[in-house]
């Protein structure tokens, strides 16, 4: 169950922006008082923060000073088409009018919601830094030089396998079982992985001797090998 504030002036939109979130599932926290708001989120840490228009000051400076005292996804309610690039760049994830229809105030809460979740994984998994190479786990991208691979998807999978153990050998069938997950039985001719192997080596070969290099093992396996020290890095988001 997420946890949802909502800040707005005039208590009859919070009374009807409750009541909707409370049907789908969310535990609300209504208040009127903007003063109190800023306290209530860092207290509270809630997962979605929904803002009208403000009388005592900008909602987007509002929004802004709320996405610096705690990380989360804001919906902001207002009519003015005109400040709709304010409250974005300000941090909103949604904007839309305060007396939008249940079915329009449902999808801007999903939307934000399913943000904050993915931004919740990534900052919880590892990111793994070999040197000038970096990648990230959960999304699988990785980066040499702070420039992003343009990978396959069974490259890509390769890669990540061998970067989550740097430096040791992944064997053969731990590969195809990465790559190929699906594959019944996970039989895959070993002239097909030295294929996707060779085209992944040609590709980090194409960023420089920063990139890091695969190497083969006697061990029936490859390994990748640095160009650095190995750092893993597992976010935490600030409460």
């Amino acid at each position: 169950m997420s946890t949802i504030l909502v800040v707005h002036p005039n208590a009859a939109t919070v009374r009807r922006i409750t009541r909707a979130c409370t049907d789908w599932g969310h535990a609300v926290v209504p208040i009127t008082e903007v003063t109190r708001a800023l306290r209530l989120a860092l207290e509270r840490a809630p997962d979605l923060v929904i803002i009208g228009h403000l009388l005592s000051m900008d909602t987007a400076d509002f929004c802004r000073e709320l996405k610096e005292v705690v990380r989360t996804k804001v919906v902001a309610l207002t009519d003015d088409a005109a400040a709709h690039p304010a409250l974005v760049s300000a941090g909103a994830s949604r904007v839309t009018a305060p007396r939008c229809g249940r079915r329009e105030l449902k999808r801007a809460v999903r939307w934000a919601l399913h943000e904050a979740v993915f931004d919740r994984r990534m900052h919880l998994s590892p990111t793994i830094r070999l040197g000038p190479f970096t990648y990230i786990t959960l999304c699988g991208v990785g980066f040499v030089d702070g420039r992003g691979l343009c990978l396959t998807r069974i490259e890509n999978a390769l890669l990540k396998a061998m970067a989550r153990r740097p430096g040791e050998v992944v064997l053969h069938h731990e590969l195809t079982k990465a790559a190929w997950p699906r594959t019944a039985c996970r039989h895959v001719p070993r002239r097909r992985m030295q294929l996707h192997i060779h085209n992944l080596r040609r590709k980090l070969a194409e960023y420089g001797p920063n990139a890091p290099t695969i190497e083969l093992s006697c061990l029936n396996g490859y390994r990748l090998i640095p160009k650095g020290p190995v750092v893993v890095h597992r976010h935490r988001i600030a409460a």
